[in-house]
């Protein structure tokens, strides 16, 4: 599907809308949420956007999955401990994931005034720019929301 540009995704309008109902408590901790088939009908949207926006909430610790069973809320963003954030592998394998990632682009350019000062180069040096993807059980993982 082709988005015009400033359109908000659909995922990304479904994410909100649960993420809304989960803080607003109209799914507690631990609750299950609705199946995709069912989620899918009443947003109107396929599958495939469903499990998107499921794993955007997935990513903001929201939810959790295991293959063959329905999603569970977890109760609230989920906070990491200072390691946790360092390191995105420790964080996904504590959610039970694969972490993965690979690298989307690898830009040559000249350095900015801010890269030139934290890398101790002159201004306008060689630079490289490094673009990775993370990944979880080899599904690209969503920015983060919000």
């Amino acid at each position: 599907m082709s988005e015009e540009r400033g359109r908000t995704p659909l995922y990304l309008k479904v994410a909100g809308d649960l993420r809304t109902a989960i803080t607003a408590g109209e799914y507690g901790s631990g609750a299950k949420l609705p199946a995709e088939d069912e989620l899918a009908r009443r947003y109107g949207v396929s599958r495939g956007t469903v499990r998107q926006a499921l794993a955007a909430l997935r990513t903001d610790g929201l939810i959790t999955s295991r293959r063959g069973s329905r999603r569970v809320v977890l109760g609230g963003p989920r906070l990491h401990s200072f390691g946790e954030l360092r390191s995105f592998t420790r964080w996904a394998r504590s959610l039970g994931e694969e972490p993965g990632g690979r690298i989307a682009a690898v830009d040559r350019v000249p350095a900015d005034a801010e890269e030139a000062e934290k890398l101790c180069v002159e201004e306008g040096a060689p630079v490289y720019r490094v673009r990775r993807l993370r990944t979880l059980a080899g599904a690209p993982v969503p920015r983060r929301l919000g």
